[in-house]
């Protein structure tokens, strides 16, 4: 994975990488591993120069949700959430939680950079 975070930087060369922001998990060895992935995010960045952003679940979800709107607080509920929003924010609908969460992230920091204008 390590390997193929360094091939997706080089090969898309981008000004900012936005990620989520790794939370305590019960699981110390997903945990462990998550801290890993974005630790080699975090040095690629600063190796290359590149801005980088990391978003905890609560903000990027709270970025995202409508005025009003209730979270779920399960995490099956929260996979659904993020798959139902990307569908009706962009009509993407072939994609597992992994890719909706990504997408909803970018957006997400967008949406914050436009409150913070």
């Amino acid at each position: 994975m390590v390997q193929r975070i360094y091939q997706l930087i080089d090969s898309e060369n981008p000004n900012i990488v936005i990620a989520e922001e790794s939370i305590m998990n019960k699981n110390a060895e997903v945990h462990r591993m998550l801290t890993m992935i974005l630790g080699t995010i975090y040095g690629e960045c600063l190796r290359k120069k590149i801005d980088y952003r990391f978003l905890r679940p609560t903000t990027w979800r709270s970025l995202i949700r409508l005025e009003g709107e209730k979270l779920p607080r399960k995490r099956d509920d929260l996979k659904k959430w993020s798959l139902q929003k990307v569908n009706e924010l962009f009509g993407v609908i072939d994609v597992d939680d992994n890719v909706s969460d990504a997408i909803l992230i970018g957006c997400a920091f967008l949406n914050k950079e436009k409150k913070d204008v």
